[in-house]
């Protein structure tokens, strides 16, 4: 109902704007849009773009519309990445000592920044709103500020200041009993708690979002806190506690894009159970939906379908999910590098286009002074231009090197990995097929053992030439293999090639199967291999691998 609504007044709004206009100045208009920022912020922005002439406001009104119109798009969820700067009304406001408008000015400075991923921009601004906002009374700015605060930290994985930023912000919103964000402060505090695997400390505090979101009858918080506890459960090995909550979060959220994760989630506590059949069940309820997902969802998907299948004995499947696990990787990496390639040809263009706009503003003040001047400042003038164009043309030459050098990278990167990807493929198909062979040979025939062990057990490690996947593996990897090298130099050549699968994120069954280990023997040789090099659990190892 409330959308009819909104519609209709929005529409009688914009009547009365084409029917009424001459009867409103922008100063009327800007007046209005103030009014309806928090209420109706769809109509304030539309009010705010029938300013014809915003330049001709007075300073005071110039610096509210600049400061409205980037909050207005803030509520009404609009990116903001390419958005003007607020410097002009940040200027104004702190020259006028008017803290409260300063700091809301400083605050979607930030939201800026953080639309551009410009981090520690966004906290430096973020900490210039909280020294304003402090000044005033308004306890709701301040919490959505150390909110905000927590966010970046969070993203700088500064776990200790993003927590101690959430709990202020909870003490301003449990201040003004605003139960919306109360709730929202405690789930964020319990998702840091989650990232350091403080589990129990994460649980407390997503039952008391919990909480606040069903008192609110806040159908989204009460959606994300039960996915959030789900996950803390499934961490914790509570696996049936975990299914019945993201179970109750499924049934609170219809849409698609939100619940792609929840079958995966359901799917590996299943996994996790033992209960391969409903793995497989909740697994092909996003499988019909194949063609919507992302590169990263369709990796997911096709990682869990690998390991149920694996569970099952079914290696053929597996084999086909894990060659298509290795080119959603490589998608996914060819996105990443191609968008910020893009990012890198936005920024060059956009420096060059300033450049350009520098140079006929150069040009002008060049003639310019040649008239006023005439003879005496010539010879100065001429050296400065010079050695300014110089600099310009040195900088886009600079960037078009890196483009092209990054370009090359970029080239470079994808044969070599294809070449690995190619590479460990073939050599997985041909291990799987002499493990076939291995398991149905007759013991008794001796004379065709003997010819079998005599073809086969050369170990199918040495028709693996490492010599030339090592090289890979410091390309595709940055250095693994010379990195390894240097910080463990007593690693056998063994110990090398055991690293590297790890790192390729190969199993147990098929590292055996590279190395000529038996199933058992993997196991022993990881846990000698870690303790080799100083870890002392299994988990420190792993995540010293994979940050290597």
């Amino acid at each position: 109902m409330k959308k009819p609504i909104s519609l209709l007044f929005v529409l009688t709004l914009l009547a009365s704007l084409f029917s009424c206009q001459s009867r409103y100045s922008d100063s009327q208009l800007l007046a209005e849009a103030e009014n309806l920022k928090n209420s109706n912020p769809d109509s304030a922005l539309i009010l705010l773009e029938n300013i014809k002439a915003p330049e001709n406001l007075n300073k005071k009104q110039y610096a509210t519309y600049l400061l409205l119109t980037v909050e207005v798009k803030d509520k009404t969820a609009q990116d903001l990445s390419d958005e003007t700067s607020l410097t002009s009304s940040i200027d104004y406001f702190t020259k006028e000592k008017l803290y409260e408008q300063a700091a809301y000015a400083y605050f979607y400075q930030n939201r800026i920044y953080q639309s551009q991923d410009q981090i520690e921009l966004a906290i430096e601004y973020c900490c210039f709103a909280k020294d304003y906002a402090e000044k005033t009374t308004d306890l709701n700015l301040l919490g959505l500020i150390y909110h905000d605060l927590g966010n970046q930290h969070k993203k700088n994985f500064n776990f200790r200041d993003a927590i101690d930023s959430y709990k202020k912000g909870l003490g301003c919103f449990s201040k003004t009993k605003n139960n919306h964000y109360v709730g929202s402060m405690y789930r964020r505090i319990g998702d840091i708690f989650l990232l350091t695997t403080s589990i129990d400390s994460a649980l407390i505090n997503y039952n008391k979002s919990l909480e606040y979101a069903k008192k609110e009858k806040n159908q989204a918080e009460i959606y994300h806190t039960y996915q959030a506890i789900s996950v803390s459960l499934y961490e914790a090995d509570q696996f049936e506690k975990a299914k019945e909550y993201i179970k109750n979060a499924i049934k609170t959220e219809y849409d698609f894009a939100n619940t792609f994760n929840d079958y995966i989630l359901l799917s590996e506590i299943y996994l996790s159970l033992n209960k391969l059949d409903s793995a497989n069940f909740y697994l092909n309820k996003v499988s019909f939906v194949d063609k919507e997902l992302e590169s990263n969802e369709k990796y997911l998907y096709k990682k869990m379908s690998y390991r149920i299948n694996s569970m099952k004995e079914d290696y053929k499947s597996a084999m086909f999910d894990l060659r298509d696990c290795l080119e959603y990787q490589h998608l996914i990496y060819t996105d990443a590098i191609s968008q910020k390639l893009l990012e890198i040809q936005k920024k060059y263009d956009t420096e060059k286009l300033e450049n350009e706009k520098n140079e006929l503003i150069i040009q002008r003040l060049y003639f310019f002074f040649i008239c006023l001047f005439v003879i005496f400042l010539i010879p100065f003038i001429v050296i400065f231009f010079i050695q300014k164009n110089k600099k310009h043309k040195s900088e886009s030459l600079k960037k078009h090197q890196e483009l092209l050098l990054l370009e090359e990278m970029l080239e470079s990167k994808n044969e070599k990995e294809n070449k690995l990807k190619e590479l460990l493929i073939e050599k997985l198909e041909v291990a799987k097929k002499v493990a076939l062979v291995r398991s149905r040979i007759d013991t008794n025939n001796n004379e065709f053992v003997r010819q079998y062990y005599k073809i086969f057990d050369q170990n199918i490690s040495d028709t693996l030439d490492w010599n030339n996947l090592y090289p890979i593996f410091d390309e595709l990897y940055t250095n693994f293999i010379s990195k390894l090298r240097h910080d463990f130099p007593s690693l056998t050549e063994k110990e090398l090639q055991h690293c590297c699968l790890i790192k390729a994120d190969f199993n147990s069954e098929e590292i055996g199967l590279f190395l000529s280990y038996e199933y058992n023997s993997v196991r022993v040789n990881k846990v000698r291999l870690r303790k080799k090099m100083g870890f002392e659990t299994y988990k420190d190892f792993i995540e010293y691998i994979n940050k290597l």
